[in-house]
């Protein structure tokens, strides 16, 4: 985890000292958004984070890296029109800025479903700090049109404005969404202001080679804890800031283009600049190293019979359902290999007597009685049907019945 932290303090110190070139060369933006993809892709797979813990479990380090998805967002947004070929015209531009747009807007979804799940700006009764309420009501009601607009257009879909501001604001029109600018500025101010303040603590900490021994040590790690969730509380700020023009300048595009667009970067001759777009949900990412695979297989799944269901830590490592007794079990058990549903029911016998009655199974024949030569009724019986044959055969020539089929 130290190597991610040590890597994400050299991408952070590399885009914000001031020191690269603007317009930035092409190269140097595929470095940086190469890098924090990488840095994101090792992030999710270290299991950092979980949606089975709370804030006051994770270490300050950890809780800086929840940013990483805004800085990405940002850098995006700023420089990525560098890979834009002018000569390509107005229109292809407007189409490119609104596919930059797009990621921008999933990397900051990433960025709130994150801080969401761990309740940043909700107090230790599971209320929403007081002046964080209006601030989690814009955010709530961004994140459910977001999700709606996802399943109804997919990636391509856009929040409405005016949707937005109503489920925001509510009635208020105009004078609430000014007193919300005026609120959250307010707010921005004051929070910038603290970490202004607790910005030397981070510094010595970047800075340092070692961490400290003792007590010390843990009332810096307390400190630097204390300013990373006020950097947080400033980062949701920006992030609503971003949003909210991101919103007004993607519904602004789509009427310019005024048709359907296609959010590919196929044909815009960007050198091969890779955008790779951030899950908007947030999930565990045990979960996503070990996805299901939705398409065609011919492979079978192993059924680890012998494996627990739960691990020593209380992770569940099977499905498995609770029972109230083993005969319940036995009843779930015997349930396992069926249909699914509730059939008609039918008895063997039924079903060979139907079967019999349909002539599809032959009823076993009785075997022949051997023939008692003591049996007078037998012998008569017997007489009389060899004489009848012989008397059959005498007016009967042999072949005098086939005068045409069999003449040579």
């Amino acid at each position: 985890m130290s190597n991610l932290i040590t890597r994400y303090h050299k991408l952070c110190k590399l885009i914000t000292d001031g020191k690269l070139p603007c317009p930035l060369p092409k190269e140097k933006f595929q470095e940086i958004h190469k890098e924090f993809i990488d840095l994101s892709v090792e992030i999710n797979k270290s299991d950092i984070f979980s949606n089975n813990e709370t804030l006051q479990e994770l270490s300050y380090s950890s809780i800086e890296l929840l940013i990483i998805s805004f800085n990405h967002a940002e850098f995006v947004d700023t420089n990525a029109m560098v890979m834009f070929n002018p000569s390509l015209g107005s229109e292809k531009r407007n189409k490119f800025r609104l596919i930059i747009l797009r990621i921008v807007e999933d990397l900051l979804t990433d960025f709130l479903n994150k801080i969401s799940n761990y309740g940043i700006i909700i107090d230790l009764n599971g209320d929403v700090l007081p002046h964080f309420k209006n601030i989690k009501k814009w955010i709530d009601a961004f994140l459910e049109l977001k999700s709606k607009v996802r399943n109804e257009d997919g990636p391509s879909g856009f929040i409405k404005l005016d949707d937005l501001e109503k489920m925001a604001h509510g009635n208020s029109g105009a004078v609430g969404k000014r007193e919300f600018k005026m609120e959250k500025w307010q707010l921005e101010k004051n929070i910038k202001e603290i970490v202004q303040g607790l910005e030397s603590i981070n510094e010595e900490n970047v800075n340092a080679d070692a961490d400290a021994d003792g007590a010390d040590d843990n009332d810096q790690s307390d400190e630097l804890k204390y300013f990373w969730i006020k950097k947080i509380e400033l980062t949701i700020l920006k992030t609503v800031n971003m949003l909210d023009s991101i919103v007004m300048e993607r519904e602004m595009l789509e009427r310019i283009l005024k048709s359907d667009v296609d959010l590919s970067i196929s044909g815009l001759n960007m050198d091969g600049l890779k955008l790779v777009e951030h899950d908007a949900e947030d999930k565990d990412a045990r979960a996503k190293s070990k996805a299901f695979d939705k398409g065609y297989t011919d492979k079978l799944e192993i059924l680890n019979k012998d494996k627990p269901l739960l691990s020593k830590e209380g992770k569940v490592l099977r499905p498995f359902t609770i029972v109230s007794s083993n005969d319940k079990r036995k009843e779930f058990q015997s349930k396992v290999f069926g249909t699914g549903q509730v059939l008609p029911s039918m008895t063997v016998e039924e079903l060979v007597d139907q079967e019999l009655a349909n002539g599809g199974m032959v009823k076993p024949q009785e075997p022949e009685q051997e023939p008692d030569e003591d049996d007078n009724e037998w012998q008569d019986k017997e007489t009389y049907r060899l004489r009848d044959w012989d008397e059959f055969t005498d007016s009967h020539k042999k072949g005098s019945g086939n005068k045409m089929g069999n003449l040579g």
